[in-house]
């Protein structure tokens, strides 16, 4: 499984207002990397964040109402965003990660504060 870490400030910078002034050609390269369509794994509460502003935005982050977002989380079940899925127990987790063994595709994991530490 292949995982990436991109800081959540990137993220809603939209490689623009406030982090581009600061980056060389290497950060841009970088950056176009990270912003790949790619199925991300989110904790619930950069989750809310994310289904508030993205979804309306997609034109800063093509693909990221396509992909699957997968969502850990004990208080929420469902989301009127497409292809999430929650995860709610460490079974889920196990199947998730069983799931995408076989398949041989990049998630990437977005910075959460507190997600199921023992996952």
């Amino acid at each position: 499984m292949k995982l990436s870490l991109i800081p959540i400030v990137q993220i809603y910078a939209n490689y623009g207002d406030w982090v581009a002034p600061f980056g060389d050609e290497e950060y841009g390269k970088v950056m176009q990397k990270q912003m790949e369509p790619a199925d991300i794994l989110l904790g619930r509460k950069t989750f809310d964040i994310f289904e508030a502003y993205w979804p309306k935005h997609a034109d800063g982050w093509p693909g990221i109402n396509e992909v699957s977002k997968y969502v850990l989380s004990t208080t929420r079940q469902n989301s009127d965003w497409e292809n999430t899925e929650f995860l709610s127990t460490i079974e889920d987790i196990k199947k998730l990660k069983n799931f995408r063994r076989r398949r041989y595709k990049s998630l990437r994991k977005r910075y959460t504060c507190s997600a199921f530490a023992s996952a």
